[in-house]
Protein backbone atom coordinates (compact mmCIF):
# COMPACT_ATOMS: atom_id res chain seq x y z
CA UNK A 1 0.00 0.00 0.00
CA UNK A 2 1.27 3.32 -1.03
CA UNK A 3 0.62 6.55 1.05
CA UNK A 4 1.06 10.43 -0.18
CA UNK A 5 -0.29 13.82 -0.16
CA UNK A 6 -0.19 14.24 -3.94
CA UNK A 7 -2.33 12.44 -6.41
CA UNK A 8 -2.00 9.47 -7.25
CA UNK A 9 -0.50 11.09 -10.73
CA UNK A 10 2.13 12.66 -9.32
CA UNK A 11 3.61 10.00 -7.40
CA UNK A 12 6.38 7.73 -8.57
CA UNK A 13 7.90 4.59 -7.54
CA UNK A 14 11.20 3.25 -8.05
CA UNK A 15 10.79 -0.85 -9.33
CA UNK A 16 14.33 -2.74 -9.24
CA UNK A 17 13.94 -5.38 -10.98
CA UNK A 18 15.78 -7.54 -13.62
CA UNK A 19 15.21 -9.94 -16.75
CA UNK A 20 17.94 -12.41 -15.30
CA UNK A 21 16.20 -13.11 -12.59
CA UNK A 22 13.67 -14.80 -14.28
CA UNK A 23 16.39 -17.17 -15.97
CA UNK A 24 16.16 -20.59 -13.92
CA UNK A 25 12.84 -22.43 -13.55
CA UNK A 26 12.03 -26.17 -12.48
CA UNK A 27 8.78 -27.48 -14.09
CA UNK A 28 6.11 -27.98 -11.31
CA UNK A 29 7.51 -24.90 -9.32
CA UNK A 30 5.12 -22.32 -7.64
CA UNK A 31 7.76 -20.14 -6.96
CA UNK A 32 9.00 -19.12 -10.82
CA UNK A 33 9.54 -16.25 -13.66
CA UNK A 34 6.00 -16.08 -13.66
CA UNK A 35 5.76 -14.01 -10.13
CA UNK A 36 7.99 -11.86 -12.05
CA UNK A 37 7.01 -11.64 -15.84
CA UNK A 38 3.29 -11.25 -14.81
CA UNK A 39 4.01 -8.61 -12.22
CA UNK A 40 6.02 -6.24 -14.47
CA UNK A 41 3.68 -7.02 -17.56
CA UNK A 42 0.77 -5.62 -15.08
CA UNK A 43 3.28 -2.65 -13.71
CA UNK A 44 3.75 -1.45 -17.33
CA UNK A 45 0.44 -1.90 -18.38
CA UNK A 46 -0.80 -0.10 -15.13
CA UNK A 47 -1.37 3.96 -14.86
CA UNK A 48 -2.06 5.15 -11.56
CA UNK A 49 1.71 5.14 -10.77
CA UNK A 50 4.66 7.11 -11.99
CA UNK A 51 7.08 4.68 -12.10
CA UNK A 52 11.11 4.38 -12.84
CA UNK A 53 12.80 1.42 -13.77
CA UNK A 54 15.88 0.32 -12.42
CA UNK A 55 18.46 -2.61 -12.14
CA UNK A 56 20.32 -4.10 -8.97
CA UNK A 57 23.60 -2.85 -8.46
CA UNK A 58 25.95 -5.29 -6.33
CA UNK A 59 25.85 -7.05 -2.80
CA UNK A 60 29.48 -6.57 -1.41
CA UNK A 61 30.04 -10.30 0.63
CA UNK A 62 30.82 -8.81 3.88
CA UNK A 63 27.26 -7.77 4.44
CA UNK A 64 26.23 -11.11 3.55
CA UNK A 65 28.23 -12.83 6.25
CA UNK A 66 26.51 -10.47 8.40
CA UNK A 67 23.28 -13.13 8.17
CA UNK A 68 25.14 -16.15 6.64
CA UNK A 69 28.03 -18.27 7.34
CA UNK A 70 30.69 -18.78 5.45
CA UNK A 71 29.78 -22.44 5.06
CA UNK A 72 26.48 -21.36 3.64
CA UNK A 73 27.77 -18.65 1.29
CA UNK A 74 30.28 -22.05 -0.06
CA UNK A 75 27.28 -24.56 -0.24
CA UNK A 76 26.28 -22.24 -2.73
CA UNK A 77 28.44 -22.93 -5.73
CA UNK A 78 27.82 -26.99 -5.05
CA UNK A 79 25.66 -28.55 -7.70
CA UNK A 80 23.60 -30.52 -5.38
CA UNK A 81 19.83 -29.90 -4.58
CA UNK A 82 19.72 -27.98 -0.99
CA UNK A 83 16.53 -30.23 -0.28
CA UNK A 84 13.31 -31.45 -2.09
CA UNK A 85 11.62 -27.55 -2.38
CA UNK A 86 15.07 -25.56 -3.05
CA UNK A 87 16.98 -27.20 -6.09
CA UNK A 88 20.36 -26.00 -6.82
CA UNK A 89 20.41 -24.06 -10.36
CA UNK A 90 23.47 -22.87 -12.53
CA UNK A 91 24.62 -19.57 -11.13
CA UNK A 92 21.87 -19.74 -8.56
CA UNK A 93 24.37 -17.64 -5.92
CA UNK A 94 24.84 -15.05 -8.68
CA UNK A 95 20.92 -14.70 -8.91
CA UNK A 96 20.58 -15.00 -5.35
CA UNK A 97 23.47 -12.25 -4.60
CA UNK A 98 21.60 -10.22 -7.22
CA UNK A 99 18.35 -10.20 -5.29
CA UNK A 100 20.10 -9.56 -2.43
CA UNK A 101 21.47 -6.55 -4.10
CA UNK A 102 18.27 -4.98 -5.14
CA UNK A 103 17.23 -5.62 -1.43
CA UNK A 104 20.25 -3.07 -0.78
CA UNK A 105 19.69 -0.34 -3.21
CA UNK A 106 16.18 -0.47 -2.26
CA UNK A 107 17.13 0.12 1.29
CA UNK A 108 19.82 3.31 0.14
CA UNK A 109 16.72 4.57 -1.85
CA UNK A 110 14.30 4.60 0.87
CA UNK A 111 16.48 5.97 3.09
CA UNK A 112 16.69 8.73 0.72
CA UNK A 113 13.25 9.65 0.87
CA UNK A 114 12.40 7.96 -2.43
CA UNK A 115 9.58 5.05 -2.32
CA UNK A 116 10.69 1.95 -3.80
CA UNK A 117 10.14 -1.48 -4.48
CA UNK A 118 12.30 -4.65 -4.94
CA UNK A 119 10.75 -6.69 -7.63
CA UNK A 120 13.72 -9.84 -8.16
CA UNK A 121 13.97 -13.81 -7.33
CA UNK A 122 14.72 -15.99 -5.81
CA UNK A 123 12.82 -15.03 -2.55
CA UNK A 124 14.71 -14.71 0.83
CA UNK A 125 12.80 -15.01 4.37
CA UNK A 126 13.10 -18.66 4.72
CA UNK A 127 17.01 -18.84 4.35
CA UNK A 128 18.61 -19.05 8.17
CA UNK A 129 21.81 -18.05 8.98
CA UNK A 130 23.49 -22.08 8.11
CA UNK A 131 20.91 -23.08 5.57
CA UNK A 132 18.77 -22.48 2.30
CA UNK A 133 15.48 -23.78 2.18
CA UNK A 134 11.58 -22.96 1.00
CA UNK A 135 12.90 -21.61 -2.53
CA UNK A 136 15.62 -19.43 -0.70
CA UNK A 137 18.94 -19.35 -1.10
CA UNK A 138 20.23 -16.03 1.03
CA UNK A 139 17.62 -13.78 3.33
CA UNK A 140 17.26 -10.72 1.55
CA UNK A 141 15.37 -8.61 4.32
CA UNK A 142 17.24 -9.82 7.12
CA UNK A 143 21.06 -8.79 5.30
CA UNK A 144 19.24 -5.59 4.32
CA UNK A 145 18.39 -5.00 8.04
CA UNK A 146 21.17 -5.60 9.10
CA UNK A 147 23.23 -3.65 6.73
CA UNK A 148 20.74 -0.77 7.96
CA UNK A 149 21.93 -1.19 11.63
CA UNK A 150 25.33 -1.46 10.46
CA UNK A 151 24.98 2.02 8.67
CA UNK A 152 23.74 4.43 11.33
CA UNK A 153 20.10 3.16 11.63
CA UNK A 154 19.14 2.78 15.59
CA UNK A 155 15.70 1.20 15.08
CA UNK A 156 14.85 -0.89 12.12
CA UNK A 157 10.93 -3.09 12.42
CA UNK A 158 10.55 -6.01 9.76
CA UNK A 159 7.37 -6.60 8.43
CA UNK A 160 6.46 -9.91 6.75
CA UNK A 161 3.02 -10.60 5.35
CA UNK A 162 3.22 -14.12 3.71
CA UNK A 163 1.14 -17.52 3.74
CA UNK A 164 4.75 -18.75 5.13
CA UNK A 165 6.34 -17.83 8.17
CA UNK A 166 9.83 -16.01 7.76
CA UNK A 167 11.70 -18.62 9.93
CA UNK A 168 14.67 -17.46 8.35
CA UNK A 169 14.55 -13.63 8.83
CA UNK A 170 13.71 -14.88 12.23
CA UNK A 171 16.47 -17.19 13.11
CA UNK A 172 18.76 -14.75 11.92
CA UNK A 173 17.32 -11.27 13.51
CA UNK A 174 15.75 -13.20 16.86
CA UNK A 175 17.35 -11.21 19.91
CA UNK A 176 19.23 -8.88 17.39
CA UNK A 177 19.04 -5.53 19.82
CA UNK A 178 17.47 -2.50 17.90
CA UNK A 179 15.73 -4.71 15.01
CA UNK A 180 12.07 -6.19 15.41
CA UNK A 181 10.34 -8.62 13.68
CA UNK A 182 6.56 -8.92 13.10
CA UNK A 183 4.70 -11.79 10.49
CA UNK A 184 1.76 -12.03 9.87
CA UNK A 185 1.04 -15.63 8.11
CA UNK A 186 -1.21 -19.15 7.79
CA UNK A 187 -0.62 -21.20 10.57
CA UNK A 188 -0.02 -24.58 10.25
CA UNK A 189 1.82 -24.35 7.41
CA UNK A 190 5.00 -24.67 6.19
CA UNK A 191 7.60 -24.83 7.72
CA UNK A 192 5.50 -25.41 10.44
CA UNK A 193 6.83 -22.54 12.63
CA UNK A 194 5.58 -19.34 13.91
CA UNK A 195 3.48 -20.16 16.38
CA UNK A 196 4.33 -18.23 19.08
CA UNK A 197 6.16 -14.98 19.86
CA UNK A 198 10.22 -15.86 19.94
CA UNK A 199 12.65 -14.23 22.05
CA UNK A 200 12.80 -10.55 22.78
CA UNK A 201 12.04 -9.03 19.18
CA UNK A 202 10.08 -11.89 16.98
CA UNK A 203 6.48 -11.62 16.94
CA UNK A 204 3.99 -13.86 15.25
CA UNK A 205 0.60 -13.46 14.42
CA UNK A 206 -0.40 -16.80 12.83
CA UNK A 207 -3.89 -16.96 10.80
CA UNK A 208 -5.79 -20.27 10.54
CA UNK A 209 -6.47 -22.22 7.08
CA UNK A 210 -9.88 -21.30 5.31
CA UNK A 211 -9.71 -17.10 7.76
CA UNK A 212 -11.71 -14.91 5.90
CA UNK A 213 -9.64 -11.67 4.70
CA UNK A 214 -12.31 -9.53 5.66
CA UNK A 215 -13.28 -10.98 9.09
CA UNK A 216 -12.29 -11.94 12.74
CA UNK A 217 -8.66 -12.75 13.10
CA UNK A 218 -7.37 -10.29 10.46
CA UNK A 219 -9.51 -7.45 11.88
CA UNK A 220 -8.11 -8.27 15.38
CA UNK A 221 -4.43 -7.97 13.80
CA UNK A 222 -4.96 -4.80 12.41
CA UNK A 223 -5.90 -3.54 15.70
CA UNK A 224 -3.12 -4.71 17.78
CA UNK A 225 -0.68 -2.38 19.15
CA UNK A 226 2.94 -1.46 17.97
CA UNK A 227 4.29 -4.21 20.29
CA UNK A 228 2.51 -7.51 22.06
CA UNK A 229 3.71 -5.77 25.19
CA UNK A 230 1.35 -2.96 24.16
CA UNK A 231 5.03 -0.43 24.92
CA UNK A 232 5.68 1.57 21.95
CA UNK A 233 9.34 3.03 21.32
CA UNK A 234 11.06 5.26 19.23
CA UNK A 235 10.31 5.58 15.53
CA UNK A 236 11.73 2.95 13.37
CA UNK A 237 12.74 2.39 10.08
CA UNK A 238 10.32 0.20 8.18
CA UNK A 239 11.55 -3.14 5.80
CA UNK A 240 8.18 -4.27 4.17
CA UNK A 241 8.33 -7.92 3.05
CA UNK A 242 5.33 -8.71 1.16
CA UNK A 243 4.88 -12.67 -1.53
CA UNK A 244 2.11 -13.30 -3.63
CA UNK A 245 2.06 -16.92 -1.64
CA UNK A 246 -1.81 -16.15 -1.98
CA UNK A 247 -4.70 -18.49 -2.96
CA UNK A 248 -4.18 -19.28 -6.40
CA UNK A 249 -0.54 -18.70 -6.79
CA UNK A 250 0.41 -20.38 -4.15
CA UNK A 251 -0.60 -24.43 -3.76
CA UNK A 252 -0.31 -24.26 -0.40
CA UNK A 253 -2.45 -21.29 0.34
CA UNK A 254 -5.75 -22.13 1.95
CA UNK A 255 -7.02 -19.10 2.75
CA UNK A 256 -10.47 -17.05 1.42
CA UNK A 257 -10.18 -14.64 -0.84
Amino acid sequence: MFLCANSWLHFRVTIITDTACTGYSRAGQPESPRRITNTVDRLKRQTELALTWAAPTSAPEETLLRAHTPAMLARLDKPEDFDEDTPFFENIFRHARASVAAALDALKLGRAGQTVFSLMRPPGHHATRERSMGFCYLNNVAIAALEAQATGVKRIAVFDFDVHHGNGTEDILLNRPGIEFYSVHEHPSYPDTGAENRGLNCFNYPVGPSTPRAGGRLRRIRRLPARPSGRRHAAARGLLLARTDFAGAEPAAVQRA
